[in-house]
């Protein structure tokens, strides 16, 4: 008998990979507990595991193989050969075997590659399978760091001073902390492991026994042995669901509150499917090619806002549209910022994301070197009422609304604005909420967007509303509305009608229209 390991630590197919031989004079018990204490050593659960080889044991044989079975379900292994790999004029046998903790994986014979009086196997790895879960494309920012990149951008960044309009400045800024974020991350396939921080010592004893317990029944298998076996297995497996219950009870107890953590707490324990389709359906057509789901995803959601728009009534335009907000003041300009002002907005992102890799850490990384220019842009979108055109487009990402599900009209469109776009709508967004508040422009139980306002303020205002009204024994009636794809099928003429009723004209008025 010999046994091969193998450990495939980089690259696309992460895991360990096991080759062996067992000659048919040796012994097959004697074999089969030294191949179960080399998968002891061999596995690991959080990577692809493949064991191949000569076993010389049928498959198909079950007083014979019964042994090696068990010892495969202990291991959690599939053994993936279903066709017979050693046939002669009298017999035909499954000696030859391969086994996998992947269901991804699956064999073929191939009879024009066999030399021998064997079966050629050929191991496929099916790339759809969601094990692939476990190997995941990640950003490394190894190489990354404040000086890499501020030294990086600053080289490039004179190209824009060569001026020219708003749009042709505001593309080169845009490629130049693109171009040098991209030469400093890059994309690594990393392998996700669950984290089991609740797995405490009295569990691994435990697990320890009962392995031992199992082993001394292999040796011999008696009733008295397999009862005892089976007791501290059923003792194990309540241990385990018992201790990871306490463990996310005492989370959510520590977490009750802070609205954030509990969501991450319910999202892990939901499981929702995060792998990625390697094909969508669209209306009844089943597409693989990547570039095919991606324009088909561009089209799905760009007619579907148009079907929506096309299935709401036309109704009158409201009389309030027609008549003018009485205030003493109008909006006509925004006024520009300063250097200072800009660099309190960049720094309060926080960790806001960005497409291309230029998110508000690389922003706040560069802001000494791009700095003034990027001050230029804003204040000249500003003044001008224009909306650099780069900065309007966005990275459209496919979201599953359905977990698991491969239909189009399952998923939910997410946008990915450029970082420096966001800066520009926080600075709009400032003046513009100052604007509202200082002539008392909104409603009180207006809640979304406002400072001070959240859903809890909105939710409270309406449960005050509602002990007032059941105190006094009315009647209360409500009635919940939800849009669909509301923020695409917004009108934007009365959108901009209503924005010109507030009280603003000009370049401001312009800017909006630019932006809508």
């Amino acid at each position: 008998n010999w046994f091969l390991g193998i450990a495939v630590v980089r690259g696309m197919r992460i895991g360990n990979y096991g080759v062996l031989y067992h000659s048919p004079s040796s012994n097959d018990q004697r074999f089969i507990e030294i191949l179960e204490n080399w998968l002891e050593v061999f596995l690991d659960y959080s990577k692809l595991n493949i064991l191949a080889g000569d076993f010389n044991i049928n498959w198909c044989d079950n007083p014979n193989s019964n042994h090696l079975k068990r010892l495969a379900d202990f291991f959690n292994l599939k053994q993936t050969v279903n066709v017979y790999t050693r046939i002669s004029q009298h017999s035909k046998t499954l000696i030859d075997h391969v086994y996998s903790n992947f269901d991804s994986v699956s064999v073929v014979a191939n009879s024009d590659l066999k030399l021998t009086d064997h079966e050629t196997l050929v191991i496929n790895i099916n790339e759809s399978s969601s094990e692939d879960n476990d190997l995941v494309k990640l950003k490394c920012w190894k190489k990354y760091s404040k000086q890499a990149v501020s030294s990086l951008v600053a080289r490039h960044v004179d190209f824009h001073a060569n001026g020219g309009s708003l749009d042709h400045k505001s593309a080169v800024l845009t490629d130049v902390l693109k171009t040098c974020t991209n030469q400093l991350v890059e994309q690594k396939l990393v392998s996700i492991k669950n984290s089991n921080s609740w797995y405490n010592l009295d569990l691994l004893r435990l697990k320890r026994n009962r392995d031992k317990l199992y082993k001394k029944w292999r040796r011999r298998e008696s009733y008295s042995n397999w009862k005892r076996y089976k007791v501290v297995r059923n003792k194990y497996s309540q241990l385990v669901k018992q201790t990871r219950c306490e463990y996310i009870q005492r989370k959510i107890d520590h977490h009750q509150n802070n609205s954030k953590e509990l969501w991450k707490i319910l999202k892990s324990l939901l499981k929702p499917s995060n792998c990625k389709p390697r094909s969508i359906t669209f209306n009844g057509t089943l597409e693989e090619s990547e570039q095919v789901i991606a324009c088909r995803f561009n089209e799905y959601f760009v007619d579907s806002v148009s079907s929506i728009n096309q299935s709401i009534e036309l109704v009158d335009e409201p009389d309030e549209l027609k008549q003018p907000i009485s205030i003493n003041s109008r909006f006509e300009s925004f006024h520009p910022i300063t250097l200072e002002e800009l660099k309190n907005i960049c720094f309060s992102m926080g960790k806001t994301a960005g497409v291309d890799n230029v998110n508000a850490r690389v922003i706040q990384d560069c802001f000494d070197v791009i700095g003034h220019n990027l001050l230029d842009l804003i204040n000249e979108s500003l003044q001008t009422g224009h909306v650099p055109h780069v900065w309007k487009e966005s990275v459209v990402i496919p979201i599953q609304k359905v977990a698991g599900t491969i239909k189009a009209e399952e998923f939910r469109p997410i946008n990915m604005l450029h970082t420096l776009e966001k800066i520009l709508e926080l600075v709009v967004k400032g003046q513009l909420l100052a604007y509202l508040n200082s002539f008392d422009l909104l409603v009180p139980e207006q809640s979304g967007y406002r400072e001070g306002h959240s859903c809890e303020t909105a939710l409270n205002l309406v449960l005050a509303k509602w002990k007032e009204k059941l105190e006094r024994k009315d009647t209360i009636v409500a009635v919940f509305l939800d849009l669909k794809r509301a923020f695409e099928t917004i009108s934007r003429p009365l959108l901009l009608k209503t924005i010109k009723r507030f009280g603003f004209a000009g370049s401001a008025y312009r800017w909006f229209e630019s932006y809508l």
